[in-house]
């Protein structure tokens, strides 16, 4: 019962609305283990494109970014990229 427990308390903490930064999300250990970069700075760096790092809309709607993304990862763009981190990050929130 104590995992249930803790599931349980930590699904409550998720309660609400939340903002996270796209840096714990695209955490440097994701990015290390789905592409073949050092963390998401480095992907950005490596891309050459001058990106405005504090907007997450305007990097989605990127459509270099996205094409770099598609040609260097397994993702086929950023939105993609942060689905299955975010899926991942949250997974390690609840258990």
């Amino acid at each position: 019962m104590k995992k249930l427990d803790k599931i349980i308390k930590n699904l409550e903490k998720l309660e609400g609305t939340h903002e996270y930064n796209l840096s714990e999300i695209l955490s440097d250990k994701f990015i290390v283990e789905n592409t073949k970069f050092s963390s998401f700075e480095d992907m950005v760096e490596q891309s050459g494109l001058k990106l405005n790092m504090e907007s997450y809309e305007e990097l989605s709607n990127n459509n270099m970014l996205n094409e770099f993304i598609s040609l260097n990862t397994k993702f086929n763009s950023l939105s993609g990229m942060v689905e299955v981190a975010f899926a991942e990050f949250l997974e390690k929130k609840i258990f």
